[in-house]
């Protein structure tokens, strides 16, 4: 039997292959949305359009702002032992795209619209620069050139320059350097005192500690109740044991191997990151 096979697309008509001498069967149906074509949504977060005629008048400097939020994160100061010296990118510099020069600091240059989170309205070049550098090359980053959606894009850097711009007080500062530094002397502690034991610690990842406590203050101020959580391995005792106040020696009974419930409970015990708690959370 001879087969014959042909696709067309017409408007929200698609034409399909046929088995047999009948030819093509034609069937009308919405093929928005199917086959991996997503049809783009309008913009969720659209750009204020006195924002789009500052960097129409601006074109060099957008494109030295947009060249620190796609590169700034390659020269970033991550290395505290400073093994690795970066050198400097052509893509950062000012004069890569006509800017500077001895006139630079005589021009003020608008900031709003351009880049977020500069306490100024105006400012001139080197003091522009100095804040990328600040926000994007320091030793938190920010790594955007991935994402393809253009408003999704636009919105994360907007919220990263201005909320980093903004300095943590010293409580904030204290609070979360004491919940990293619980988190790890608790792994110090296992892997010492039970050097065998498989606990998926949080070495490495103890700013999660910011996040969860970031996340469980806001949830809590934006009237939220009840929070679920449901976490890879990683960090899970840490968590438990930190934040949550889960009972160290209920987690020492149990990693001895002794049962989690009393004798004679219809219940079974599970492996030692698969614990659960339940606690309040204060504000």
């Amino acid at each position: 039997m001879p087969l014959s096979i042909g696709m067309l697309r017409l408007g929200r008509t698609r034409v399909l292959p046929r088995l047999g001498r009948g030819g093509n069967q034609v069937r009308g149906y919405d093929t928005r949305n199917c086959f991996g074509h997503r049809v783009k949504a309008a913009p969720k977060i659209p750009v204020k359009e006195e924002w789009l005629r500052r960097r129409e008048a601006q074109p060099n400097l957008w494109r030295l702002v947009c060249a620190y939020r796609d590169h700034g994160h390659r020269v970033a100061d991550l290395d505290p032992l400073q093994l690795t010296p970066s050198s400097p990118l052509p893509e950062l510099e000012p004069s890569s795209y006509g800017l500077g020069g001895s006139e630079a600091e005589t021009i003020l240059y608008p900031t709003e619209g351009l880049v977020h989170g500069h306490p100024h309205q105006q400012a001139p070049l080197s003091d522009i620069v100095h804040h990328l550098k600040n926000v994007y090359c320091g030793s938190l980053t920010l790594e955007s050139a991935h994402i393809m959606d253009m408003e999704e894009k636009e919105w994360l850097a907007q919220k990263y320059e201005e909320t980093k711009s903004r300095p943590l007080s010293e409580v904030n500062q204290r609070s979360l350097l004491w919940e990293m530094v619980r988190s790890q002397t608790l792994d110090n502690f296992l892997g010492k005192k039970f050097g065998t034991l498989k606990r998926y610690g949080a070495e490495g990842a103890e700013a999660m500690m910011a996040f969860f406590q970031e996340a469980f203050s806001s949830a809590a101020s934006g009237g939220v109740s009840d929070v679920i959580i449901g976490m890879p391995h990683r960090g899970r005792l840490n968590l438990l044991i930190g934040m949550l106040h889960f009972s160290p020696t209920a987690l020492f009974h149990k990693i001895r191997g002794n049962a989690e419930f009393y004798e004679g409970a219809p219940s079974v015990g599970d492996v030692l990151s698969h614990i659960c708690t339940l606690c309040p959370h204060e504000q």
